[in-house]
């Protein structure tokens, strides 16, 4: 069997390369194709830093502010939709801003801001106008106060308006964290006799 122009075997890539007049467009095509199949070139070493290097990692001032922001939202008691809403956002941009992970725009802190009824510089580390309501720079406090129960408490105390009473159930708490063993043993409390 001869072959002729059009007949001219799709295996030989080297001839279809070379553009013998042999082969027809179509045939160049599809030898093309079947080339850039081959093996990727190997991962270098450097390639890999570089890589590494673009990937991104959160500031730590975007996850200070995004801290606080969390830490004001659950004191409150706001949920992440209720704050969306506030913002015209999605819940899970929230949660992004909370991680860190998207940085806040300064006009969207200052809604934030307002809403919480704290000032704009209250998210900034080391900012030293805490304003109304604004929690203590304290880490202890911020990571009990992100807590359920920091949280419940917090806002179960703020509903006792007597100064007489407030005074009472923080002696009371404070004679029950002097009352555990060892100091700082934070959620570890003496075991009750059940013998009886």
């Amino acid at each position: 069997m001869s072959s002729t122009k059009g007949d001219a075997p799709l295996h030989d890539a080297g001839r279809l390369e070379r553009g013998d007049d042999t082969t027809n467009s179509s045939q160049k095509s599809e030898a093309n194709a079947a080339n850039s199949h081959q093996a990727a070139p190997p991962i270098t070493k450097s390639a890999v830093i570089r890589a590494l290097q673009m990937v991104k990692t959160p500031d730590p001032i975007d996850v200070e502010v995004g801290s606080k922001i969390k830490a004001q939202r659950r004191l409150s008691g706001m949920s992440q939709d209720t704050l969306a809403a506030a913002l015209g956002v999605t819940f899970q941009q929230i949660q992004k801003y909370e991680k860190g992970t998207n940085r806040v725009s300064s006009s969207r802190l200052a809604v934030i801001a307002r809403t919480f009824g704290v000032p704009p510089s209250y998210f900034f580390p080391g900012a030293s106008d805490t304003g109304k309501g604004a929690i203590v720079d304290a880490p202890e406090l911020v990571s009990f106060i992100e807590t359920n129960e920091g949280r419940d408490l917090n806002v179960a105390f703020a509903r006792v308006s007597s100064p007489t009473m407030r005074r009472k159930i923080v002696g009371l708490v404070t004679a029950l964290a002097d009352a555990l063993p060892g100091e700082g043993d934070i959620g570890q409390w003496p075991q009750a006799n059940v013998d009886s």
